[in-house]
């Protein structure tokens, strides 16, 4: 065992400088692709890779020089079937530092599951000899344009050079120490005994499992690559409107033309005992939310703490339940247990016994208590809002406050409202672009003549109402 420890550490350490030479060649790839697309100034990467290719516009490790060369890439025509059975030439460009991951992960997968070279057997006992002379002779090629025709030399390929170069000089020592054929080893003081002798003798139809199993992670590698090329394409298309959202996203005048672009809906009061209003006044908000949702919950704090102060004047705030779980729709009180929505039960549980206020004290303790705990215990909120806590049991396993859920998510469904919150102000639906902006609601609570404003910013900036569209869709972009 002893006396084989030196070629397998050289073994495995040449599978480790593998997988350090696809990295190279990886990061190499990302640089060459470009940043993602932003509108941050791109920087480079940290640490080793900084002090490999250099930091800032002076940087003169050539790195970029190299990436932008003619030597760079490889590009071919490949033939493929249009509609109508045409044959057309598309033009496919593979990077070299592409082929270097792919160069690097062949190899490790063969020592992995083949072990190195061995000069005795079959062809396939060559396969890393000849892989890596090729990639040896690849090398050569491209130290000499990086020394000799690159003002700077490019460090980062110079590192991948230089891994491939031990590679090279582990799988020679390898494929030395493997010289005699196992069982047939020469006789005298010349004799060398091999250094792998494989459990299992590796056939024509291993060799070909690891090559293909190889050749299938190059080819997946390759399809995650062009998929990434293609989200940057399209992500970059977008960026001219994330720029000009970002340009305006504190111009008032712009988020009311991005609020008022929405239809306006017609919304139907609870009015009466029903209504759950925090407030009175002109103007109304309807929030459909979820007690289990955590954009409704950061929401929720953001409206009491940031939004509804920059609100100038009286306002009417109507809460309505449109939770999103399908097992609220399908359950009926016959099986044991807490109900899916047991929450928004325990609002109109609470809202039947004390009215609004004892709504909106369960709304606040409701959405503090699910954010921390898996489980949460309603007859304990009941006592601390005041209520009967045998009347609050009774009530949340009645049909009123199921009555009421149904109607709520009926009218949700009815408006079109697919996720939460959903909030809309005087029937318009008010855009996340605006949902958490502190500028838009002081804005459209102090204009009166809201509509002429809009009027005037549209014929002040037709572009902005041309982009008031198509800016929504950049509201997640990166």
């Amino acid at each position: 065992m002893f006396k084989n420890m030196p070629s397998k550490c050289v073994r495995w350490g040449t599978v480790l400088l593998c997988a350090g030479g696809a990295w190279f060649c990886g990061e190499l790839l990302k640089q060459q692709v470009g940043p993602w697309p932003t509108l941050e100034p791109a920087g480079r990467h940290s640490s080793i890779l900084a002090r490999l290719c250099g930091e800032g516009a002076k940087a003169d490790s050539g790195c970029d020089a190299a990436l932008a060369s003619r030597w760079s890439s490889i590009d071919f025509n490949v033939p493929t079937l249009a509609a109508g059975f045409d044959v057309r030439s598309t033009r496919v460009v593979v990077p070299l530092a592409f082929i270097g991951v792919g160069y690097f992960l062949l190899l490790g997968i063969w020592y992995v599951f083949a072990g190195p070279a061995q000069s005795w057997g079959r062809w396939w006992r060559h396969v890393p000899l000849m892989v890596v002379a090729g990639g040896a002779c690849a090398s050569l090629a491209l130290v000499w344009f990086t020394l000799f025709e690159l003002a700077a030399p490019c460090r980062l390929c110079l590192a991948g050079h230089v891994v491939n170069a031990l590679i090279l000089i582990g799988t020679l020592y390898l494929w030395r120490k493997g010289a005699s054929a196992p069982g047939s080893m020469r006789a005298g003081p010349f004799a060398v005994e091999p250094a792998f002798r494989p459990p299992k003798r590796l056939t024509s139809t291993a060799a070909v499992k690891v090559l293909g199993f190889a050749a299938l992670t190059v080819m997946g590698l390759w399809a995650y690559y062009r998929a990434k090329v293609d989200i940057r394409q399209e992500v970059a298309k977008l960026l001219p409107y994330r720029q000009f959202v970002e340009e305006r996203k504190d111009d008032p005048e712009f988020l009311l033309l991005d609020y008022f672009s929405g239809p306006k809906q017609d919304i139907p009061s609870r009015g009466g005992s029903d209504a759950y209003l925090s407030g009175a006044g002109e103007s109304r908000v309807v929030i459909f939310s979820d007690f289990q949702c955590s954009h409704c919950a950061c929401f929720a704090a953001k409206w009491k703490r940031d939004l509804r102060p920059r609100w100038n004047g009286p306002l009417q705030v109507e809460f309505r339940h449109f939770p999103l779980r399908r097992e609220c729709d399908h359950w009926d009180g016959k099986v044991a247990g807490p109900p899916p929505c047991a929450s928004s039960f325990a609002a109109e549980a609470a809202r039947l016994q004390g009215g609004a206020q004892a709504f909106w004290n369960m709304h606040d303790l409701l959405f503090a208590n699910d954010r921390k705990k898996a489980g949460t215990p309603y007859a304990e909120l009941a006592r601390k809002v005041g209520l009967d806590v045998e009347k609050f049991t009774m009530d949340m396993a009645g049909a009123v406050v199921r009555d009421t859920l149904d109607r709520d998510v009926a009218l949700a469904r009815e408006l079109g409202v697919t996720s939460t919150p959903a909030v809309y102000l005087d029937g318009r639906l008010v855009p996340k672009l605006c949902l958490y902006n502190p500028v838009f609601w002081e804005a459209a609570s102090s204009t009166n003549d809201r509509e002429e404003r809009i009027a005037e910013c549209l014929e002040r900036d037709h572009g902005a109402a041309a982009l008031a569209g198509p800016a929504r869709a950049t509201e997640h972009a990166p």
